[in-house]
């Protein structure tokens, strides 16, 4: 694995961790919110940035569902992911320890032998 796709599977892992992080928020202000039915549904905001990504993408999935008016609401497939319980944060500190140091091997690797 050279520099460049080392520095690129970091960015990639930094950026599944964020992604992941923005879906729960999404699923967690539906959820506070009872919008478990259509019935139930509320507009969300998404004037940040990627938010308006997010929210497609958790739809497209079917762990939101959309009404006509643009209102959403979490779906039973929603509302199961949502109860799920994350990773303890070790292991996710663990996997970026170790990408990260697998990194810094490689770069000092090819700067040794440059």
């Amino acid at each position: 694995m050279n520099v460049g796709a080392t520095v690129a599977t970091s960015a990639a892992t930094t950026a599944a961790i964020a992604a992941a992080a923005q879906q729960k928020k999404v699923l967690d202000t539906l959820k506070g919110a009872g919008a478990l039915r259509p019935a139930d549904a509320i507009a969300l905001r998404t004037e940040k940035k990627g938010e308006a990504h997010t929210v497609k993408a958790l739809h497209k999935a079917g762990f939101i569902g959309r009404t006509a008016g643009g209102h959403y609401y979490l779906t039973p497939k929603g509302i199961e992911r949502q109860e799920a319980k994350p990773p303890p944060a070790g292991k996710v500190l663990l996997v970026i320890g170790v990408v990260l140091m697998v990194a810094l091997g490689i770069i000092g690797a090819a700067l040794a032998f440059s």
